[in-house]
């Protein structure tokens, strides 16, 4: 059995975003619709942006992701 990758390694990992269609209906978007598949490295970078005592919801979090990533 494969060893389970820690977050550490995930983020560290290089990897691209990739833009996809949806094939099911995800979080609120209807299939055929384009979603950002994201890094962590993205992910991180864009959590530790945030101003400590910003309250922001996860769908404000993914377009915003999305609009920086041109996606």
């Amino acid at each position: 059995m494969k060893p389970r990758t820690s977050w550490a390694e995930r983020v560290q990992k290089d990897a691209t975003p990739v833009v996809k269609p949806l094939d099911r209906r995800f979080a609120g978007h209807d299939v055929g619709e384009l979603m950002l598949i994201s890094t962590s490295k993205e992910i991180n970078a864009r959590i530790r942006r945030t101003r400590p005592g910003t309250a922001i919801t996860i769908a404000q979090f993914r377009e915003r992701l999305a609009k920086s990533s041109e996606a």
